[in-house]
């Protein structure tokens, strides 16, 4: 039935135009004025959701899923790839025409688009969806896509469908899965498809129950077997346990040695369990591998200067990335955390601020309100902490700063 189903729809190309501006999805083109444009894939994956959704809030973690699927990232690298959008279309963060930041919440396209057909055809019944595919690239379902960006004015029935459609989206999985493993081929993108729609479920345990069993199953396939331990960190990195997903991520870089993703993940849940060693030697070893990663120089900055050590590092790493992405807010707050380390408030205030009017992050709004506590000003950093408890109650940083100053 499922099968039967997908055979027969056909598949519609859009190309999409806004000034002299031209997006064609389906072949990864990207026109300004009358000249090709190059962007990474990820920021192309978050321009084409924009675009499908112009008009539309599109939430950072929907675009987070999207362009990154079930690898460990910070929210950060969303901030950077707006930034290369932004650069690549001629817009502006001050005045944008075409990409407005949604305080809190996420990114419109503000533009005027048009948007046309480009060809439509039959294809012949794929084994496994889009979605399943890669996982280096993942799609998402588009229909979920559209229910999940919707504004906020329907939040209640926002819920509900995105359930509907998550639940049909496992049931597609599922009976994809079972074609897989009838015909013997792509069964490990249904089986770690499918192990993620459990994750979007609320069924953690499920998750990592599927994912445990093919760990065993893949033990003599070193690919497969690394991107399922890379998927089972992930999802213990959104659930807040470090120290499983510290172990999860030591388990695949065992598989693949000195992979900077699987660094970069574990020296972030080293972080986590506050194992500043650790974390501060897996980032030192992602940046002897690649020197010049600015998300490198940031996260060890970072590290350190939260640390309370090694400080003069810490500036010139900060520094490095500050002039590689000067827009950047996630860059910015770890430049004001720094400031507040050496002592230097006003200094802190500034760049703290000017990160929280780009991106209403929680971690950002916990620095700048302890910030504002420490200037004795009580009123304004409780203030700060509502807003963040709004954004986030269940912020780890939050309860650990509130517990901390005792305000």
């Amino acid at each position: 039935m499922v099968a039967d189903m997908i055979q027969s729809e056909p598949v519609i190309h859009w190309i999409y135009e806004c000034d002299d501006i031209i997006v064609e999805p389906h072949t990864h083109r990207l026109e300004r004025a009358h000249q090709d444009v190059s962007v990474e894939p990820k920021a192309y994956a978050v321009l084409v959701a924009l675009l499908e959704n112009a008009g539309e809030v599109v939430e950072k973690n929907l675009l987070l899923d999207i362009a990154w699927g079930h690898r460990f990232v910070t929210p950060g690298v969303l901030s950077r790839v707006i930034s290369q959008l932004r650069q690549a279309l001629g817009d502006s963060v001050s005045e944008p025409r075409y990409i407005a930041t949604i305080h809190t919440l996420g990114y419109r396209f503000i533009g005027k688009v048009q948007r046309r057909q480009a060809s439509a055809e039959t294809p012949g019944l794929s084994l496994v969806p889009p979605a399943a595919t890669s996982m280096l690239e993942p799609a998402t379902i588009p229909d979920a896509n559209r229910a999940r960006a919707s504004t906020k004015r329907s939040r209640g029935w926002l819920v509900a469908w995105a359930a509907v459609v998550a639940a049909l989206g496992l049931l597609i999985a599922l009976s994809y899965w079972q074609i897989a493993r009838q015909n013997g081929d792509h069964a490990f993108d249904a089986d770690l498809r499918s192990a993620l729609l459990m994750q979007e479920l609320g069924r953690d345990a499920e998750a990592h129950e599927r994912l445990a069993q093919m760990q065993t199953n893949y033990l003599d396939q070193p690919s497969m077997l690394r991107r399922a331990y890379e998927a089972d960190a992930a999802i213990y990195m959104k659930e807040q346990l470090y120290s499983q997903a510290e172990r999860a991520f030591t388990r695949a870089l065992q598989v693949t040695p000195d992979e900077p993703a699987l660094l970069y993940g574990r020296g972030f849940a080293y972080a986590g369990e506050g194992k500043i060693d650790q974390a501060v030697d897996d980032f030192r070893r992602l940046l002897a591998l690649k020197p010049d990663d600015t998300e490198a120089s940031n996260a060890l900055g970072y590290t350190l200067a939260n640390a309370n050590r090694d400080l003069p590092e810490a500036q010139r790493l900060i520094e490095a990335a500050r002039v590689a992405r000067p827009d950047d807010p996630a860059i910015e707050d770890s430049w004001g955390w720094l400031q507040y380390r050496l002592g230097h408030l006003e200094q802190a205030e500034q760049s703290l601020r000017s990160a929280w009017a780009a991106d209403k992050d929680a971690e950002i709004g916990v620095h700048l309100s302890e910030v504002l506590w420490m200037q004795g000003r009580q009123d304004d950093a409780r203030r700060v902490f509502d807003e963040v408890r709004r954004i986030d109650p269940q912020s780890t940083s939050l309860r650990n700063t509130l517990k901390r100053l005792n305000p």
